[in-house]
């Protein structure tokens, strides 16, 4: 359904002050019930500790999960596009040897080129995959680059992407680090963040309409680097921007429009948080948030979404984490936060920062009485987790 995102804040806010309960576990089935697949090293799939794993996202279509990491591993090559069980956190070794294939010469459309080869990666409802590569200073010979495959099922044959995105753009822009998708079929909206040494920042918003149109979206207000990390879909036309050790930056865009709007600049816990996914479960609007330097998940309720309010987790205002030990460090801040299956009041949650691991969580969400009674009322049933660009 589409709703402009004014209409979204004003739904939120209605519906009033008392907030939802979680109960926050690790995935029983992940990696034996630990919630959690440690790095292994350099040389180790899927997950290496030199800061080369960054991408990650969540199938709907096929339940996997997909990390994208640069490492050349042992007796193989780098550039991986790993496929993971999203119930067990297993490589689907029958699959592929369970990567994607990224041919790079005798295909219609090869991978090449960029800063880094591939960085990023991003499912539509429907199972479309993109990936991006990173480009630190975009120009003639080294552009930005989206490749899109239509299904899980293409992208592990040999055949190469199914179509490339050429991300046109000023030269010297800093583009790749960030992507996130919404909608489905020809509304699928695609955004990912960039940034000038100079400014300005904010995303280039892109719709796989059959034409791929592109809008860079300037958000007039913040830093000129914010626009790198923890870019991410809130609503269709609404998106967060949290870099580390800045607030929150809640905007919002038309299409077609280069001048986004700031609405508000809401602080977290945690100046480390940056990676974000957003989801509506059993009523209640969520967001997930990653404190980069330790892999601490915190939840906030969007209630409203100018003023996002930490939720109570396990019965304690708190993030909660699988990972335990000494972990490597995240210099670099990268990672990914995405929610996966929803049923009722249950939901699946996927995190990932860089050099720490993945984490798989199960979350129980019952809203708080007051929030029922709005919600019978309609005030945040407007919105979905996903729903279509237009």
């Amino acid at each position: 359904m589409k709703m402009k995102a004014t209409m979204l804040f004003g739904a939120l806010a209605i519906v009033g002050a008392a907030h939802a309960q979680l109960t926050v576990s690790a995935l029983s089935t992940f990696n034996g019930g630990t919630g959690w697949v440690q790095p292994l090293g350099t040389t180790a799939a899927p997950l290496s500790t030199a800061s080369t794993g960054r991408g990650m996202a969540y199938n709907a279509a096929t339940g996997n999960l997909y990390v994208v990491d640069r490492t050349v591993v042992q007796g193989g090559t780098p550039n991986n596009v790993w496929i993971l069980n999203g119930s067990t956190g297993a490589v689907q070794t029958g699959i592929n040897n369970g990567v994607f294939a990224l041919p790079s010469s005798g295909v219609t459309t090869p991978v090449t080129g960029g800063t880094f080869l591939i960085n990023k990666i991003g499912v539509s409802d429907d199972g479309k995959i993109y990936v991006t590569n990173l480009n630190t200073a975009v120009g003639a010979a080294n552009p930005g680059k989206i490749y899109k495959w239509n299904s899980e099922a293409s992208a592990i044959a040999s055949t190469g992407p199914d179509a490339l995105i050429s991300l046109s753009t000023p030269n010297a822009m800093r583009l790749g680090d960030t992507i996130d998708v919404i909608g489905s079929g020809n509304n699928t909206r695609i955004v990912t963040g960039f940034n000038l040494a100079a400014g300005p920042a904010g995303y280039k918003v892109i719709e796989d309409n059959g034409s791929f149109t592109q809008t860079d979206v300037t958000i007039t207000g913040i830093g000129n680097t914010e626009g790198r990390l923890g870019v991410g879909f809130l609503d269709a036309n609404s998106v967060i921007i949290k870099a580390p050790s800045n607030n929150m930056r809640l905007t919002t865009f038309t299409p077609g429009n280069t001048a986004g709007t700031l609405v508000a600049s809401p602080a977290v816990t945690s100046a480390g948080e940056s990676a974000s996914d957003f989801a509506v479960v059993n009523g209640v609007p969520i967001l997930a948030m990653m404190d980069m330097n330790n892999s601490v998940v915190r939840f906030y309720d969007m209630t409203n979404a100018s003023a996002p309010a930490l939720m109570t987790v396990n019965g304690l205002p708190q993030g909660f984490t699988t990972t335990s030990g000494t972990l490597t460090g995240n210099g670099n801040a990268t990672g990914e936060v995405k929610w996966g299956a929803i049923s009722g009041s249950t939901a699946t949650l996927y995190a990932m920062s860089s050099n720490q691991g993945l984490q798989a969580f199960t979350i129980n969400v019952v809203p708080e009485p007051t929030s029922m009674i709005a919600l019978g009322l309609g005030a945040v049933a407007l919105i979905r987790r996903r729903r279509s660009a237009k």
